[in-house]
C-alpha cells in the first residue's frame, strides 16, 4: 500500500513527469518502428513473412485484375476472329485472380490475429522479465517510470503487430496506387497529373489528423491510467481496509471522476 499511496497523492507530479521525461523525441520515434518490426519478426517469423507476402499479393491483385479485364475485352472487341484458347486463358486467369482477391482478406485476418497473439506473449514476457530484474523498489515508486511501465503494459503488447500491419498496409496501398497510376499514365498522362494534384490535400490532411490523434493519445495516457488507478483502489480488496479505516472512499471517487471528466473533455 505504500507504493499505491505515494502514486495517488502526487497526480500532478506524475502528469508533469510523464510530459517531460516519458515523451520520446524524434530519434526515439524513428527507432521505435524498426524495433517493433524486429520484435514482430522474432516472435512469429512465419506469420510475419506470410503477412508480408499476402500484403504484396493483395496490393498487386487489383492491378492484375484490371489489366486482365482490359486484355479480355480487347480480345473480344477488337479481334472477333481471335483464337478461343486465348480467350479461355485470359478468362481463367481473371477468375483465378478474383478468387485470390476474395480469399486474401481472410488469410490476412488470420495471420494478423495469430501474429498479434504471439507478439503479445513475447512482449509481456520481455516487459515483466525486465520488471522482475529491477533492483529494489525505487524505480517502481518513480511516477514517470510507472507511467512508462503502464504504457508498455497496455500498448506495448499490441504495438509491434500494429506497426508491422500499418507498414504492410502502406506497402499494399503503394503497390495498388502505383500500378493504377502507371496504367493511367499509359492511357492519359494529363489525367494522371490531375489525379495526383487532387490527392495532395487529402494526404496532407490525413497526416495532420494522424499526428494530432497520436499527440492526444499520448497526452491522455497518464490521465487514463490515473483514472484506472483510483477506480482500482475503490474496488481492490487489499486496499479496502485502509480506504474504509481512513474514510478516503469519497476522496478517491472524486479524484477518479476528475480524471474521467478530463478525459471526456
Amino acid at each position: 500500500m505504500t507504493v499505491s499511496t505515494k502514486a495517488a497523492t502526487a497526480p500532478s507530479d506524475r502528469a508533469a513527469g510523464a510530459g517531460v521525461e516519458a515523451q520520446p523525441g524524434p530519434l526515439g520515434r524513428m527507432a521505435a518502428g524498426p524495433a517493433a518490426m524486429v520484435l514482430a519478426f522474432r516472435a512469429a517469423p512465419g506469420m510475419a513473412s506470410l503477412l508480408a507476402v499476402v500484403s504484396v499479393c493483395a496490393g498487386a491483385g487489383p492491378v492484375a485484375s484490371a489489366w486482365l479485364t482490359k486484355l479480355l475485352l480487347d480480345q473480344i472487341a477488337e479481334r472477333p476472329g481471335s483464337s478461343p484458347a486465348e480467350l479461355v486463358r485470359l478468362a481463367v486467369a481473371l477468375a483465378v485472380v478474383g478468387v485470390l482477391l476474395a480469399f486474401l482478406p481472410k488469410l490476412v485476418n488470420y495471420a494478423s490475429a495469430e501474429l498479434g497473439r504471439r507478439v503479445r506473449l513475447a512482449a509481456r514476457d520481455r516487459i515483466f522479465t525486465t520488471v522482475g530484474n529491477l533492483p529494489g523498489l525505487v524505480r517502481l515508486e518513480d511516477p514517470p517510470f510507472y507511467d512508462r511501465l503502464m504504457l508498455a503494459h497496455q500498448a506495448g503488447a499490441d504495438s509491434p503487430g500494429q506497426v508491422l500491419g500499418g507498414l504492410l498496409g502502406l506497402l499494399q496501398a503503394i503497390l495498388t496506387m502505383g500500378g493504377f497510376l502507371v496504367t493511367m499514365a499509359l492511357l492519359s498522362p494529363l489525367m494522371t497529373v490531375a489525379l495526383l494534384l487532387a490527392a495532395i490535400p487529402a494526404l496532407v490532411a490525413e497526416l495532420l489528423l494522424n499526428r494530432r490523434r497520436a499527440r492526444l493519445a499520448w497526452r491522455l495516457g497518464p490521465t487514463e491510467r490515473r483514472e484506472i488507478f483510483y477506480a482500482d483502489l475503490l474496488r481492490n480488496l487489499q486496499a479496502a481496509k485502509e480506504v474504509r479505516l481512513f474514510g478516503t472512499a469519497g476522496f478517491f471517487r472524486e479524484r477518479m471522476l476528475v480524471e474521467l471528466r478530463t478525459i471526456n473533455g
